[in-house]
């Protein structure tokens, strides 16, 4: 499978892993493409793969009591479905591509084997997600504390 245009180092999160661990990340991704107004993916659905925005910009909504929820936006770099490293609970929130995007994608399936097979890269990627969805719950904490402003809730969402 080719590696090209499926660089993992996009993401701030995952940058520092050894050059290697970007190399089998990049074997295993597909690219994915959508139009605006696509979905990919939706609130209660379950997850089917990880990814990293490689271009272009996808909104991240949640439906409440019958209207829709804009919950922010995610530009390149920015990861998306990464609770499917950790557990096989379904969206939170739905996607949907405001322009044309790109996401590098690993599906659900080959997280599973690369636990299983290299486990080393495993834990690699998922204590760099973990400290990833941990900094958004401090910077989330801290807005409803009124520390930061209402629009900033991570590096990766507006």
């Amino acid at each position: 499978m080719s590696t090209q245009g499926k660089d993992f180092r996009l993401c701030p999160a995952l940058r520092d892993l050894p050059e290697d661990d970007h190399a089998a990340l990049a074997a295993l991704a597909t690219v994915a493409t959508y139009k605006p107004g696509d979905w990919l993916f939706h609130e209660s659905a379950p997850r089917d793969w990880f990814g990293v925005v490689a271009a272009g910009e996808i909104e991240l909504q949640q439906g409440r009591y019958g209207q829709t929820v804009r919950l922010g936006a995610v530009a390149a770099g920015a990861l998306l479905a990464e609770e499917a490293w950790l557990d096989e609970q379904p969206h939170t929130a739905s996607a949907q591509a405001r322009t044309a995007a790109s996401v590098l994608q690993i599906d659900r399936e080959s997280i599973r084997e690369l636990r299983g097979t290299h486990p080393d890269l495993f834990y690699r990627v998922l204590a760099r997600l973990a400290r990833q969805v941990g900094e958004r719950l401090r910077l989330e904490r801290d807005r409803l504390a009124g520390l930061v402003s209402p629009g900033l809730t991570g590096h990766t969402r507006t």
